[in-house]
């Protein structure tokens, strides 16, 4: 299980930038759940692993939900960040949901 990811990065790579290629969001997307926190997906996986601990009363998986909490914040920081202050530098200015960036992800 743990050799899954490593073992299939260059794929996953790969679909990420066919994904990227084939279906390029136009508009920076500032309505539903993103009104109010700019990655609900992230938030919902933190979510579920803390939620998993409480219920099975694991440490282990409350610090396993920690790193998973910073591995999302750095991927947000050094890539996602980056990549939209370029892509959508004027939509993110006039956005005020935009500001929503302290939480997972």
């Amino acid at each position: 299980m743990v050799d899954f990811p490593l073992e299939n990065a260059g794929a996953v790579l790969a679909l990420l930038r066919l994904s990227r290629e084939l279906l390029p969001t136009r508009h920076l997307v500032v309505t539903g759940l993103y009104r109010y926190i700019r990655n609900p997906m992230y938030v919902a996986v933190v979510g579920l692993i803390a939620g998993q601990a409480l219920l099975l009363g694991n440490r282990a998986l409350i610090f396993y939900a920690i790193i998973v909490w910073m591995a999302f914040q750095l991927f947000v920081l050094l890539y996602e960040e980056p990549v939209l202050r370029r892509t959508y530098a004027a939509e993110m200015r006039n956005s005020a949901a935009v500001s929503h960036a302290g939480s997972p992800g």
